[in-house]
């Protein structure tokens, strides 16, 4: 029997896809190890504020790559027709958004911005409009592979810039221009993946099929899921670009390692949501109130003890980390509050995906600018009684995602006619013990101000498993599902 699951593990598409983003983000972790300790403080911040370049970048187009999957996950008659039609008016609206970027950069660079001349980034234009341009076109073609189940590609886009990054790293690293080789490389790596979809997909571009409806409808709708997912992830940017307007280099430094690593958790996790995330669109479209809270409700729990054990795995690796950066201070508990913060922000993941098919967008940023603000209050407030800067915003951003997570959860279950009290159920689901170990340890850290051994962490995880060793189980059965079966992904008519 498990030879037979094995077999079908090593061919199965989803499987190797899998193994590939996990091996990424293992490479990319290397890579930010690599750069905090051979570009040093200065230029490690420097490389960190061009990735949160890029992270502002990608909502540049007005969410209209978002709005393409979303769109095409939940259409009435699912066709390859209809899907190529969608993909060519998407990809209308990037190139016309391209040129308005590059417009807007080249304005805004040739200004006296002191952020920018902070961070040289005078120095490094031409390869940073070129590397976001080209990543830009090149997240449209992995969303339309996704949808037709080619995951191939997808490895190719996700695995080729860190191998080019990592081994610029290794031979160039005692260069002097170092960091401008590794951005260089990132260029070169998304031109290759750029040449390599265009080569697979160039039959599918119609300039026929553009048409002013279908183009209106993608922007409009963009236009909502921009400002809901901007507002999404704008929690933890927000907090990036506070530590880094108002702290020094060494502190936006280390605020930027350890989101770096903390982020690791959400990409574990993000390899499965990003392939999962069309299929539950679809699903939904199809299930009754009832069965989608049985769906939300089991899968959810499932989902959260995933994200819980993910959370462990990375306290395990604390030793090792400052061990190996010593020159960077107060990692570990900033560490433990964005693990917290990242958990919190992704346990929303099955109720957001309901409320984006129950066209409620508005809600949604509602509920976002509320917890940004409550951010940025509570951050200004620290800031003002002189409170510790970093410790200020990771808290923050815990009180403003637990908010964020409160009300998403009571909106689904208000939509879905839930027969207990909608408030009562969130809160619930909110704060439930069994999976919510990783607030509850920053709290008990934080108070008592001490660092979590090795040999409690274990202690701690082996409670845990045995609390949820039937859960466990269930995991292991859907996953073996997802794994072994190619079609499990697939949306009809798409393929």
């Amino acid at each position: 029997m498990y030879i037979k699951i094995i077999k079908k593990l090593v061919k199965s598409k989803t499987s190797v896809y899998l193994a590939n983003k996990y091996i990424t983000y293992v490479i990319q972790f290397a890579i930010v190890i690599l750069c905090a300790k051979l570009l040093g403080i200065k230029y490690f911040a420097i490389y960190s504020f061009i990735k949160l370049l890029g992270q502002y970048h990608s909502y540049t187009n007005l969410g209209i790559n978002f709005s393409f999957n979303v769109i095409a996950s939940t259409l009435k008659e699912s066709n390859k027709n209809n899907l190529n039609n969608l993909f060519n008016n998407t990809l209308f609206l990037n190139f016309g958004f391209i040129v308005v970027t590059i417009l807007m950069t080249i304005f805004l660079f040739s200004l006296d911005i002191d952020l920018l001349s902070r961070y040289s980034l005078k120095d490094y234009i031409v390869p940073i409009i070129l590397y976001l341009t080209l990543k830009q076109l090149n997240v449209l073609f992995v969303t339309y592979s996704r949808l037709i189940n080619n995951l191939r590609f997808i490895n190719i886009f996700y695995l080729l810039p860190v191998l080019f990054e990592l081994i610029t790293l290794l031979i160039l690293f005692k260069t002097h221009n170092t960091l401008l080789y590794v951005i260089w490389s990132m260029v070169l790596s998304h031109f290759l993946i750029f040449v390599l979809f265009l080569h697979q997909y160039y039959s599918n571009f119609k300039i026929t099929s553009i048409n002013f409806p279908s183009l209106k409808n993608i922007l409009i709708k963009g236009i909502m899921l921009l400002i809901y997912n901007f507002t999404f992830y704008f929690l933890l940017i927000g907090a990036k670009s506070f530590v880094s307007k108002f702290g020094s280099l060494e502190a936006f430094s280390n605020f930027s390692l350890s989101s770096n690593l903390v982020e690791g958790l959400g990409f574990a996790i993000s390899a499965i949501t990003f392939l999962i995330f069309p299929k539950i669109l679809n699903k939904y479209n199809s299930k009754s109130k009832a069965s989608t809270l049985s769906f939300i409700n089991n899968n959810g729990e499932l989902y959260a003890l995933c994200l819980t054990s993910l959370f462990f795995c990375l306290l395990l690796l604390y030793p090792v980390i400052e061990i190996l950066f010593v020159k960077f201070t107060n990692l570990s508990s900033t560490i433990i509050g964005l693990s917290v913060s990242s958990f919190l922000l992704l346990n929303t993941f099955l109720y957001s995906s309901y409320l984006i098919k129950k066209k409620q967008e508005i809600y949604l940023i509602k509920i976002g600018i509320f917890s940004i603000s409550i951010l940025f209050l509570s951050c200004f407030v620290g800031l003002k009684h002189n409170f510790d800067l970093i410790k200020t915003t990771v808290i923050s951003l815990i009180i403003c995602n637990l908010l964020y997570n409160f009300l998403m959860i009571s909106m689904t279950f208000k939509l879905l006619n839930t027969p207990e009290n909608i408030y009562i159920k969130s809160l619930k689901k909110t704060i439930a013990i069994q999976f919510t170990f990783p607030l509850y340890i920053y709290i008990i850290s934080l108070v008592l101000d001490i660092k979590l051994s090795l040999i409690l962490l274990l202690f701690v995880l082996l409670i845990f498993v045995l609390i949820n060793r039937n859960a466990y189980l269930k995991i292991y059965n859907k996953l073996i599902q997802i794994f072994t079966d190619d079609n499990f992904l697939s949306i009809k008519g798409l393929k």
